[in-house]
């Protein structure tokens, strides 16, 4: 390994330190866009990160991810799951569960369709349940072996049940920014962002940002050192508007 990459693994490992001791309350986003190299046959990954801090208060932070795509000549199935939970002095104060499935259809060499399904519980943020259904199109800008840059446009169905509120439903449109570069042979980083208007009232907005930066360490083990910032115009009473995250972790490529 040369002094290069040692030095990058250093720096990589103090910045996610940091962050692991930030103590701030995860912001969980769920990346369904990238992640995956654009070959025929069958993929997964698993990825796992762990924030532990003590002192004033001991806090514990689980993040556990799996995913897995197949890809014919012409389409594309993804699963994915994601699953965080945090305790803070021996009490669970956060639990995050998110599940995923997306299909495309390449109907240009730039252009394919989009359909997905979305279920996501947290109940420490009010959030029995949020069901996603929508469909819509991906624009691939630039796609080549160092770098990949697609937009895309989409309308979803939400549905909605909050901890103390009656189930509530409405549409949304979902626009998305998917960056993508490789910095060295061994080293890439990505940038996921979201937009989401209510259809009737664009002044209820969801936005958030997800961005990793991955080095190969052995084999198909990588470190990650990610951060994600989530904001709601109108969150459930009592929860904040603006969520954020800075973490680090393993991530292995099936």
């Amino acid at each position: 390994m040369s002094r290069m990459r040692i030095g990058i693994l250093i720096i990589l490992a103090l910045f996610g330190l940091c962050g692991m001791l930030s103590g701030r309350a995860s912001a969980q986003i769920l990346n369904t866009l990238s992640g995956f190299q654009d070959v025929p046959g069958w993929q997964g990954e698993a990825s796992g990160f762990f924030r532990l801090s003590g002192g004033n208060t001991d806090v514990q932070d689980y993040l556990a991810s799996g995913a897995g795509q197949w890809q014919g000549e012409h389409q594309r199935m993804r699963a994915i799951a994601n699953y965080n939970l945090t305790r803070t002095s021996g009490i669970d104060t956060s639990e995050d569960l998110t599940l995923h499935l997306r299909h495309n259809y390449r109907l240009r060499s730039w252009l394919a369709s989009l359909a997905f399904t979305q279920y996501q519980r947290n109940p420490f943020q009010d959030l029995r349940a949020r069901i996603l259904i929508g469909g819509g199109l991906r624009f691939d800008l630039v796609s080549n072996e160092k770098r990949r840059l697609a937009i895309g446009l989409s309308a979803m169905y939400e549905a909605e049940e909050l901890t103390d509120a009656e189930q509530s439903s409405t549409a949304r449109f979902s626009g998305f920014v998917d960056l993508r570069r490789d910095l060295q042979q061994y080293m890439r980083v990505s940038v996921v962002g979201w937009y989401q208007p209510d259809v009737g009232n664009f002044a209820d907005t969801r936005a958030s940002v997800l961005a990793d930066l991955d080095v190969d360490l052995v084999g198909s083990l990588a470190m990650v050192v990610g951060s994600s910032f989530a904001y709601d115009s109108r969150p459930p009473a009592g929860i904040e508007d603006i969520d954020w995250s800075v973490r680090t972790g393993l991530r292995l490529t099936l």
